[in-house]
């Protein structure tokens, strides 16, 4: 099932209307009803304010991993060859694309991901979390409380992700970091 298809299957369990869910989230209708008709991924932190609008966890959106033979419920390996990204195609509106580096977010209080920052710059994002970034490959700049901080290789951030903040990816080649948001609210 498609993230749009699991918004609009939780809603309508929820018995909501999209009023209802967009006034619970801080969004509005037709950019609800947008999300729940596109095949697009939204940006993660859109998926975490409706997850918690809806009392559910983020892994929820997600499709259970399939297992490579661990049993533990402490342990979640990912191989290399199982990473996906959470868009289709490669291409994101939102300026970046970024893939999970769990099998599934359900019952973490991180979510590690991957990010590719092409050329240019992501939506200015806040989300209620706080937030780790290490720079693996590539520059980028953080526009955080109105100032911007250049990053390259091997830099990292740490920083209240209820900020609005976006990333500049002034060169060519595409920035690679190592996200984890970590969410101290979740159930």
């Amino acid at each position: 099932m498609q993230v749009s298809e699991k918004i609009r299957s939780l809603r309508r369990r929820s018995g909501l209307t999209l009023d209802q869910l967009a006034k619970r989230c801080g969004m509005t209708k037709g950019y609800l009803s947008k999300l729940e008709r596109n095949k697009q991924l939204p940006p993660i932190s859109t998926l975490q304010t409706i997850a918690q609008a809806f009392e559910v966890e983020l892994a929820d959106f997600f499709a259970e991993r399939e297992s490579d033979g661990s049993r533990s419920p402490d342990l979640d390996i990912l191989r290399t060859k199982q990473r996906r990204p959470a868009v289709k195609d490669g291409k994101s509106p939102y300026g970046y694309v970024y893939t999970p580096l769990v099998r599934s977010f359900r019952g973490k209080q991180m979510s590690p991901v991957l990010v590719i920052v092409e050329k240019g710059q992501t939506d200015a994002f806040a989300h209620d979390s706080e937030e780790f970034v290490y720079v693996v490959r590539g520059s980028i700049e953080l526009l955080y409380e109105g100032r911007r901080h250049a990053l390259g290789d091997g830099d990292s951030f740490y920083f209240d992700s209820r900020r609005k903040h976006r990333f500049v990816n002034h060169e060519t080649e595409p920035a690679v970091l190592v996200t984890v948001n970590y969410n101290y609210r979740q159930m």
